[in-house]
This record gives C-alpha cells, sequence and structure tokens, in this order.
C-alpha cells in the first residue's frame, strides 16, 4: 500500500467518481504479466528528454546471499553472470537477494549530471555501485533499516546523484534485499526535472494529508459537541489512517521518525493493525451492527482479532510471515465489511449507504495495491496510488454519510422532545382520570387470571426434571413460554395503561399490542389440553379431552398466539368450573371450507338465557366466586380483531358451548401439507424413539395392507444414518428422510445431519420444537421442511407408483419363507423387515413365541425355514428354551438371535449357532 496521489481528484458529482474508481481494477491489470528473458538491456540518453523510468534492467537472483559485488564484477569478466532481463520490477514477497544492473549511455544529452530514483521506500536493504569501466566511482548503502542519514540525499524516496557526460557509459548496480515486498521502482532525472516532479508529489501528498486531518479536526469538534463515540472511533481510524499512508510512502521516516530505526522497520504492520482494529470498531458502532445484523457481526469480530495479531506480530515477531498476513488480510477485510453494509442497505439504513459506497471504493483502491504486492498485479499508475484515489473518494462520501446521520439525530432529537412534550400532557390528563386507579386494580386481576394455569402445570412436572421423557419436556417448554408471553404482553400492556386514559383503556386496544403471526393451530390446542390436564387432575371425576384428528391437519389462522392461548384457556377454565366435580370438557377444532371451528363443550349445568345475553361484556361474569368477566370480554374482543366471532350456545341443565370461527390461512412454505412419497424411492426413518418409529410404520404399512409397497429404513443413531448414507451413497440420494431434531445421548441434531450430508430439499424434520426461530430459520435454509411431531399420526400421505410396480400384495402361501425372526423389540423386527425388502427376500417377525408356535400349530411354516430368536423375549421368556420346542417340531435351522457374546452360553446342541442382531441377508 505505498500512497503517492499525484493528483487532487476532482469530484462533480458521486456516479461519475464511482464511474471513474470502478475501473481501477481494469486499469491495473492491463499491464502485461512479467517476463525474464536473456536480452542486453539499457538505459539510453537523449536530447531534449529529462526523465528515463527505468523499465527494463539486467537481473541476476542470489537465494543465498552470498554474492559482493566484486562477486558480480568477476563473473561477468568471466562472461558467467547469467544475467536476465526483467520487464516488470516485481519479485514479489521472497527473502532472496537481487542483484540489478541498469546500464546507462549518453548519446546526445547535454546534461552530465543525473538523479537515479528508487522509488519504493520499504526496500530493507539497498546498495547501489557505480562503474566506469572497470573503475568503481561511486558507491552507497541505505535502506529502511539504516538510519536515514545513510541516504545521500535527504528525501522520502531513496535518491543517488551520478554523473555520465555526453558520449560516456556507466554501469549502475543496485543489490536489494527485504522480508516484505521486493519491488524496485527506478527513474532517472535531471536535477531540474526531478525537482519539478517532487514538488507535484510533495504537493499532492500533502493536500491529501491536510484533508484527512481536516477530517479528523471536524469530526473532533463534532464529537465534543454530540459526545457520540461513533465520531471518536472515526478519529482515531483516520490518525492511525494517515500514519500508515505517509509511512508507506516514506514521509514519516523523513520527517517524524529519521532515527527511530526499529521502529520504522515495523511500523506498516502495526499501523495497519491499528487502522483496521478502529475500523472494525467504527463500523459495528456506526451500522450498529449487533441491533441489524447480529449473525453477521462475527465478521467484523473477526476483523478486530486480525488486527490485534498484526500489532502483536509486528511489534514482536516481524518478518516475511506477517508481511504476508498484513497484504492477505487488507485483501480479505472487504469481503466482510461490505456484505455488513450491504445488509444493513437492505434492512433501510440510510447511514449504511453511504458506508457501503466510500468504503467500496477505498477497498478498491487499497485492495489493487494489496495485490500488487502478492504479485497478483503489476506496478503502475493505478496500483501505486490505487489507496490514495479510493480514500478520496471514501473521505467524501463519508462526509456525506456524517451530515446524514447528524441531520437524523437532529431529527430524532426533535421528534424526542415532542413526544416528550405530549408524553407530559397525556400523564396530566391521565393523573386527573385515573385517580382511583382502576386501570392498576384491572391490571392486577388480569394478572391473577392469565398466571394460574401456566404456574400449576409447571409446578406439576418440576419434580421429576432430572428424567423427563419427550412429552413432559414438551410440557415445560410451553409453560415456561406462555408464563414469558404474558409476562411480555402484561408489561406491554402496563406501559400503555401509563399514558391512556379510563375511557381508551381496553381490553382491545391492549390485544393489539401483540403483532399477529401465522400460527399452527393444533399445535397450540394440544399441549394447552395436556397442561389442563395436568392442572386439574385433582378433580377426578372430570374429563378433559381434546378431538384433534385427520381433519384439523394443517389449519393455520393469522393470530395473536398469546392472546390465543389465554383465551382457549380461559373457555377451558370457564367449563371445568361450571362442571363442579364430575363431567367432560371437549375441545374440537374442524374446517369448513375457507374458515374453521373451534368448540369448547362441557356437560355442566348450562347458563340461563338472560345471563348469556350479557356474557361477554366488560365485567360480566356467571358461576364463578370472585370473577371479573375478563377472560370472555378479551376472548371476544381478540377474535373480533382477527376477522372472527365468538358464539356462546347454552341449555340449562345440558352445559355450554363456546364456538370460535376463524378465516383459514395459507399454510407456511416450511410446513407439509401432504408427504408425497413414490414407491421407487426409500424412506428412511431417524428417530431415538422406538413409539415414533412404530407410528411411521404403522402409518406407512396402512397404505398397503396386503403386504409392503413403500422401501422404509429406520435408524435410532446418527451413526447408523451415516454408515448407510456412505455405503449406498447413489439410494441415498434418492431417498425421502423423516428426521427429530433432538436425538438423546448424541451432540448431533436432525440439522446438523441433514446439513452434513447434504440432504436439505429431501429431508422433513419431524419435532415438536418447530416454532423455535432458530430452528425454523435453520430448516429454510436448508431447504428442509417440517412436521410437528404431535401430529405424525395425522398428515395425509400419497404414494406415486409406476403403473405394474410397487403393487401391494401379500407373499405367496405356498413360498418357503427366506427367515423368521422372533424377538419382543419392534425396532429389531422393523429393521429385519426392511432389509428383508431391500433383498427381496420372503420373511415373517413374530413379538413372542405364542404367537408363532400358534402358526406351527396350522402348519403355516415349512420346517426347513431358518429360525432366529432372540435370547431375552418379555414376561421372562428365554429364547434357548422356546428353541427346545421348536426343534422338536422337527426344525434344523435355530439360530440365537442376540446381542450377548457366544462364550456367555453353554453348548446347546439343539441351536446351530449363535449370532448377532444384525440381519442375514447382504442388502447391497
Amino acid at each position: 500500500m505505498t500512497l503517492a496521489p499525484g493528483e487532487v481528484i476532482g469530484v462533480r458529482s458521486t456516479f461519475f467518481l464511482a464511474a471513474v474508481l470502478s475501473c481501477l481494477p481494469l486499469a491495473a491489470a492491463a499491464t502485461p504479466a512479467v517476463a525474464i528473458k536473456p536480452i542486453e538491456a539499457s538505459l539510453t540518453l537523449e536530447l531534449a528528454r529529462s526523465v528515463y523510468p527505468v523499465r527494463n534492467v539486467q537481473v541476476i537472483v542470489d537465494p543465498s546471499k552470498s554474492l559482493s559485488i566484486e562477486d558480480i564484477r568477476e563473473l561477468e569478466g568471466r562472461k558467467a553472470a547469467g544475467w536476465h532481463r526483467a520487464e516488470r520490477l516485481n519479485f514479489g514477497y521472497s527473502s532472496a537477494r537481487y542483484w540489478l544492473k541498469v546500464p546507462v549511455s549518453n548519446l546526445s544529452s547535454e546534461s552530465a549530471e543525473w538523479l537515479l530514483e528508487f522509488g519504493y521506500p520499504l526496500i530493507q536493504v539497498l546498495h547501489v555501485h557505480q562503474f566506469i569501466g572497470a573503475r568503481q566511482v561511486a558507491s552507497w548503502q541505505t535502506g529502511k533499516l539504516s538510519p536515514f542519514n545513510s541516504r545521500p540525499i535527504g528525501y522520502r524516496n531513496f535518491l543517488f546523484n551520478f554523473s555520465v557526460p555526453r558520449g560516456t557509459q556507466t554501469d549502475l548496480y543496485l543489490m536489494i534485499e527485504s522480508v516484505g515486498t521486493v519491488l524496485a521502482p527506478m527513474a532517472v532525472y535531471t536535477p531540474l526535472e526531478f525537482l519539478s516532479h517532487s514538488v507535484k508529489k510533495t504537493t499532492a501528498i500533502g493536500i491529501y494529508c491536510g484533508i484527512i486531518l481536516a477530517m479528523v479536526l471536524y469530526n473532533f469538534f463534532l464529537f465534543v459537541t454530540i459526545r457520540d463515540h461513533n465520531y471518536l472511533f472515526y478519529i482515531a481510524y483516520a490518525l492511525t489512517f494517515c500514519l500508515l499512508m505517509t509511512s508507506l510512502n516514506g514521509m514519516t521516516y523523513q520527517y517524524l521518525w529519521p532515527d527511530r530505526v526499529q521502529w520504522n522497520k515495523v511500523s506498516v504492520p502495526v499501523l495497519a493493525g491499528g487502522c483496521y482494529l478502529f475500523l472494525a470498531l467504527f463500523t459495528k458502532s456506526f451500522l450498529e451492527t449487533k441491533r441489524l445484523v447480529p449473525r453477521m457481526d462475527w465478521g467484523l469480530d473477526a476483523v478486530v482479532a486480525g488486527a490485534v495479531f498484526l500489532i502483536i506480530g509486528g511489534l514482536f515477531r516481524y518478518g516475511l510471515f506477517v508481511n504476508r498476513f498484513t497484504s492477505l488480510f487488507i485483501s480479505a477485510v472487504p469481503l466482510i465489511v461490505l456484505p455488513i453494509s450491504l445488509r444493513c442497505v437492505q434492512l433501510g439504513s440510510r447511514v449504511a449507504a453511504y458506508y457501503f459506497i466510500a468504503f467500496g471504493f477505498f477497498f478498491i483502491g487499497s485492495g489493487t495495491r494489496a495485490a500488487r504486492d502478492l504479485s497478483w498485479l503489476p506496478q503502475n499508475f493505478v496500483t501505486e496510488n490505487g489507496p490514495y484515489l479510493g480514500s478520496a473518494a471514501e473521505m467524501i462520501l463519508l462526509s456525506l454519510g456524517l451530515a446524514v446521520r447528524i441531520k437524523l439525530l437532529k431529527e430524532d432529537k426533535l421528534k424526542s422532545e415532542l413526544q416528550a412534550v405530549e408524553a407530559e400532557r397525556q400523564l396530566a390528563e391521565s393523573r386527573k382520570i385515573l385517580e382511583n386507579q382502576s386501570a392498576v386494580s384491572t391490571l392486577a386481576s388480569q394478572v391473577a387470571h392469565d398466571i394460574r394455569s401456566p404456574l400449576a402445570a409447571l409446578d406439576s412436572v418440576i419434580k421429576d426434571v432430572s428424567h423427563l421423557p419427550e412429552d413432559k419436556r414438551i410440557i415445560i417448554r410451553s409453560a415456561v413460554s406462555r408464563i414469558h408471553d404474558i409476562a411480555n404482553d402484561l408489561i406491554g400492556q402496563n406501559r400503555e395503561l401509563r399514558v391512556a386514559t379510563a375511557k381508551d383503556v381496553d381490553a382491545a386496544t391492549m390485544a393489539t399490542s401483540e403483532p399477529r403471526t401465522r400460527e399452527l393451530l393444533s399445535s397450540h390446542i394440544a399441549p394447552l389440553i395436556t397442561e389442563k390436564r395436568m392442572q386439574f387432575r385433582s378433580k377426578i371425576g372430570i374429563v378433559i379431552e381434546a378431538r384433534l384428528d385427520a381433519a384439523s391437519y394443517g389449519l393455520f389462522a393469522d393470530i395473536q398466539p398469546t392472546e390465543f392461548k389465554r383465551l382457549v384457556s380461559n373457555l377451558v377454565n370457564n367449563a371445568v368450573e361450571a362442571l363442579g366435580d364430575t363431567g367432560t370438557v371437549t375441545v374440537r377444532l374442524a374446517a369448513e371450507a375457507e374458515r374453521f371451528r373451534l368448540v369448547v363443550q362441557d356437560t355442566g349445568k348450562g347458563i340461563p338465557p338472560a345471563i348469556l345475553a350479557k356474557l361477554g361484556q366488560r365485567g360480566e361474569t356467571h358461576g364463578k366466586a370472585g370473577g371479573s368477566g375478563l377472560g370472555l370480554y378479551h376472548a371476544r374482543t381478540a377474535v373480533e380483531s382477527w376477522g372472527g366471532t365468538l358464539e356462546l350456545q347454552s341449555e340449562v341443565g345440558r352445559g355450554t358451548t363456546a364456538v370460535l370461527n376463524l378465516p383459514k390461512a395459507r399454510p407456511p412454505e416450511w410446513f407439509v401439507s401432504v408427504l408425497e412419497l413414490d414407491a421407487q424411492r426409500p424412506v428412511v426413518v431417524l428417530d431415538d424413539d422406538t413409539s415414533i418409529h412404530q407410528v411411521w410404520q404403522g402409518r406407512f404399512d396402512s397404505l398397503c395392507p396386503m403386504g409392503p409397497a413403500l422401501k422404509v429404513l429406520h435408524f435410532s443413531t446418527p451413526a447408523e444414518l451415516r454408515d448407510w448414507v456412505k455405503a449406498d451413497a447413489a439410494r441415498a440420494r434418492d431417498a425421502v428422510y423423516l428426521m427429530d431434531y433432538e436425538l438423546l445421548g448424541h451432540k448431533d441434531t436432525g440439522l446438523t445431519l441433514i446439513a452434513e450430508l447434504g440432504l436439505g430439499e429431501w429431508s422433513i424434520l419431524v419435532t415438536s420444537r418447530f416454532e423455535e426461530n432458530a430452528i425454523l430459520e435453520e430448516c429454510l435454509r436448508l431447504k428442509a421442511r417440517m412436521i410437528p411431531k404431535g401430529l405424525a399420526g395425522f398428515v395425509p400421505i400419497q404414494v406415486q407408483r409406476e403403473t405394474g410396480a410397487g403393487e401391494c400384495g401379500p407373499v405367496g402361501e405356498s413360498e418357503r419363507l427366506d427367515a423368521v425372526l422372533i424377538d419382543d423389540d419392534a425396532l429389531t423386527r422393523m429393521n429385519w423387515k426392511m432389509a428383508a425388502t431391500q433383498v427381496g427376500k420372503s420373511f415373517k417377525a413374530y413379538a413372542d413365541a405364542a404367537s408363532f408356535l400358534a402358526d406351527l400349530d396350522a402348519d403355516a411354516i415349512s420346517t426347513d425355514t431358518p429360525i432366529y430368536i432372540d435370547s431375552n423375549l418379555s414376561d421372562g421368556v428365554k429364547g434357548e428354551d422356546v428353541a427346545r420346542e421348536i426343534r422338536r417340531r422337527g426344525f434344523l435351522e435355530i439360530r440365537l438371535a442376540t446381542g450377548h457374546a457366544p462364550s456367555t452360553f453353554p453348548a446347546m446342541p439343539h441351536i446351530r449357532e449363535i449370532v448377532g442382531k444384525t440381519p442375514p441377508w447382504d442388502a447391497a
């Protein structure tokens, strides 16, 4: 990142500047690639020319760093030097020593005195020798690691004066070394021409530094006035940036620390680290990344870590690796910062647009320079001055962005002041109207009314929390979630109560504080009914049931979930309290064209018509000691705000029915409305719960009661699934996956396995945690879909079969079975059945010996059929004992299929072999 801008860029419009600077990488790439040719190169001084860029020089690479000028001259004398011509004087990162030779011939120029400028002030060792014929006339030893006064002429770049009168020739030899980028940009000037050139360059750098310092002072005064730490970060960034730029062009060594050689050696990586450290802190604060893009904020943390590494590495471990890391780090930062700012722009941040464009130009410019240091781009005007060009645009656009920020702060301040005045006015009115504290008593009754149910459910299951099965985990999550929902909602309502008038404190207004979202109704009703059963389990004579069947599957509505759960909870509470000691409360959910009905029905004593007509009004209640009437009132007002109705029907002596009518909503994209399967594609079930495997197998078996038409594979651990996917990759790519999210005893989840194995488009997550945002977002990212686990028994299944293939049908009765398994473990039986289906074997499984022996009595099984029997059957029955009876019936191929080692069993002549639980067929 050497910075010599050359010219002050005049900007008439942002778009013109964007068009110019966006072409920088193309211009930088226009220089041809480096080529080394064994051709003599020389510089010829001619009449009327005063400046000569040195483009082609002769080069010798000395990796061992053993050659001296005497060695080079001696090799030349023997014509064994091996000079080659380098067309581009950029050798990238190298620890070798390079010898350069520049023959200079003055054919017709009147000037005899010339200046050689070596334009890369970061070169660490630079020796220059001048020879006329065999005589050495001058020698200089300098470089970045030498004191500044070692230079023959005090200048930011290395400058050497030499004589070459008209009609003579001289040879200039340069030896260069560096643990950083090895560059050798050179030019030959007449003294007057160099003076003019130097004035222009120094003036341009001074103007640029003046711009930076002006921005520092401007932002400092803003910081003093506004006390916004964004400006403090920017000041630190601008100062370190200015020091970095002037270190790269040699100005700081000339004017700030000419006697501090060690600091001059490490200043570039240290200042680069400091610059990007403050840039990352400025970005995090200026763009508010933790609020707008919290999932991308880690990228800026990585930039901070890299910057700290540069500072520490530069101070204590300076070398080739640190220099290389500096260039790579500078090139990588735009890949982190620019997408973050672009995302903030998409989220509506106005200042982020200025940031994105400003730093986009800067990173384009500095990126070209870093690419030059890595030898990806050649040395030319664009790569030399790219940081200046990009930074000029950056400063202009950031100035506009800061001005916009000040404007927005003023607008926010004015808005806050107006809001404060309005709040004071409303507060004064509220004090006059709400002197009787009616709002406080209403809020207290609401808390008592709402918090009772979830707390009772939580208290009932918290006692055995150490060994909770999944159904109780669901109860706890639901109850705790409801407590949080209610608490948050009450906080919002309490805030509104403080600034509302008495006549405006209305439940319908409070209900609108929660946003409406698209919700799966059965997912709220089922856990709520479970919660109610736990709450009222002390009332032995009361039955609470939910009739949720296939007709209720996939019903979504746009509701406020907290309010919906509250009103259903209140309706069930009312129904239970109306029953007395015995009775039934039934909750039903059914679809009707474009709407659906939620019915809460009890078999209680009913409500007289005169009272029924008043229910649902504020303060009206019936049959509840101390009732406030809030439950039905809130329920009706909430349902009406969702576009629905709430009707109460009652008959004295027979009970009461509450009917909630709501419009349907389209299911979200993650939801599986219909499970569509292909008979030719296997179905893979992964779950740690055997009952879930039984549910799915039962659903699939019911599609073909005569026999299997779907190929179903059952796995209970991640390792089993991984092994199968690796062993049968072709079928794995063609399968449909039904995967649990929580796999107890394993760190893997269904989602991590989907991501690891690349199964997103073919996977369906079957989980009770489908409502959690993190799981939902990851599922959408992986293009997977979800089925709530509680609805696995209701999801409609459609199987597509090819004509004449995959039809349902029984195994022929006369056909000899390839194997029989007797095992009380359902998952083992399903695995064997799946393996048999895969290889086309006829197979039958029994859960107990009695069923098998009954078939033997009916002569349904041939005596030459191989029999596999588990050692430990249900009810304490031993497989070894059953095997004796089977052997007595004439069966010879009897094997004990057990997980125990064969050595643990005594000799058993009636059993042919002791084998494991693995099916006997090769499923490949």
